[in-house]
């Protein structure tokens, strides 16, 4: 099976890739064939040629196009990150005509730009590590963008919902790096800055500005008001980050929960102030994700490398 399966593999090719892509995206034969400038019935007819390939049955055919099989979709990831990692090859090929260097994509939450990037782009530059492109977004966002193939190294959370999805999960790989705990903030001249004792009540009557309700910062804040027995009050500003939200409340009378390390960076510049209340909750995981086909990547593991060096020195 092993080998009939690879012989399968050897004469599949790139526009048999995007033919199956396409028809995932836009549902018919005849959008794929327009994207593929090809007519439809040679369109049908390279779809037959690749299940035959295969052995399997990729799509079924319905009134309104055509629907991916099972099959189809435990495929799916694996193939957009093919398909991505083509794209990569030709930007790099062009780069390498043009005298450019090779390109590491990164992402990562606004934590890890605030406490981790800057000093691993410092090793990784020392170590002769390549040019580097980096992108912040949400954990669940970023790993998203890893699984297809458009980022290359992830700086970040596991989203809880991640854990559902054990497919997605096998195909990459985690290095712990930290752990941060959860701290309310305000900013200097705040109300709460004079309390003699920081007390759930209290704030529970303050006005916040907080994260999307599915962030795991306001997952973790929520959870820490139910264990007392309180309702996290609704914000009065809702940001895509805590950097924005930390932003907010150094000149406005709200109050905000933020990572610590994040939050005590901001301190220090007296901006802010981190309230003496502990959440009793489960500390946030910060980790290096990769996928597992790229992990051996030169540029990648001198990347891994430099957060070695990072995890030593402390």
């Amino acid at each position: 099976m092993v080998q009939r399966t690879r012989s399968a593999l050897s004469h599949l090719k790139f526009r048999h890739l995007a033919l199956i892509e396409f028809l995932l995206q836009d549902g018919t034969l005849r959008k794929a064939a327009r994207r593929l400038n090809i007519s439809q019935p040679a369109a049908t007819a390279m779809l037959t040629d690749i299940e035959d390939l295969l052995g399997v049955q990729l799509f079924t055919r319905t009134r309104q196009g055509v629907a991916p099989t099972p099959q189809t979709l435990a495929l799916a990831p694996r193939l957009r990150v093919l398909l991505s990692d083509f794209d990569e090859l030709g930007a790099l090929l062009d780069r390498l005509e043009t005298g450019e260097n090779e390109v590491l994509r990164i992402g990562a939450v606004p934590q890890a730009f605030t406490v981790l990037l800057p000093p691993a782009v410092e090793r990784f530059r020392r170590a002769g590590g390549c040019y580097l492109h980096t992108s912040e977004g949400s954990a669940q966002d970023l790993l998203e963008r890893l699984l297809a193939g458009d980022l290359d190294c992830v700086l970040g959370r596991l989203p809880s919902d991640m854990e559902k999805r054990g497919r997605d999960l096998g195909l990459l790989s985690f290095v712990n790096l930290y752990e941060d705990d959860i701290c309310v903030v305000c900013g200097p001249d705040h109300p709460a800055t004079r309390l003699k004792k920081v007390s759930y009540a209290h704030l529970a009557k303050c006005d916040w500005v907080m994260q999307r309700s599915s962030s795991s910062v306001r997952r973790a804040l929520n959870e820490a008001f139910l264990r007392q027995g309180l309702v996290l009050p609704h914000p009065v500003v809702e940001t895509p980050t805590y950097i924005q939200a930390l932003d907010i409340v150094a000149s406005a009378a709200l109050l905000t929960a933020a990572p610590r390390q994040t939050a005590m960076a901001y301190a220090r510049t007296g901006r802010i102030r981190v309230l003496d209340l502990a959440l009793r909750v489960a500390p946030m995981q910060v980790s290096l994700i990769v996928r597992k086909s790229s992990e051996a990547h030169p540029q990648v593991v001198r990347f891994r490398e430099a957060f070695g060096e990072m995890a030593a020195t402390q």
